[in-house]
């Protein structure tokens, strides 16, 4: 784990998504908000801070291109691995 990663400042929401990513590996925001007991754009503006933190990103699922999934980057499993 790098110095940067060491000293992100997270809120406790962000880290449950951070957590919740590591367990499923990814999901729609809508799932993450369900999952987290908040509406969607409070799931919105949680996963677009932590983009801008590059510890989760936007991919479109392969399965079906109209749904985008959030996925944690190396970046955020490190966060997360290091905080467990």
């Amino acid at each position: 784990m790098t110095v940067k990663e060491t000293f992100v400042k997270l809120t406790r929401h962000q880290r449950a998504v951070l957590q919740l990513l590591s367990q499923h590996h990814e999901a729609t925001i809508g799932e993450l908000a369900a999952l987290l007991g908040v509406t969607s754009v409070a799931a919105t503006k949680n996963i677009h801070r932590l983009e801008q933190k590059h510890l989760v990103m936007r991919v479109v699922d392969e399965r079906d291109r109209r749904r985008t999934l959030i996925v944690l980057t190396d970046t955020g499993q490190s966060i997360v691995n290091g905080s467990e």
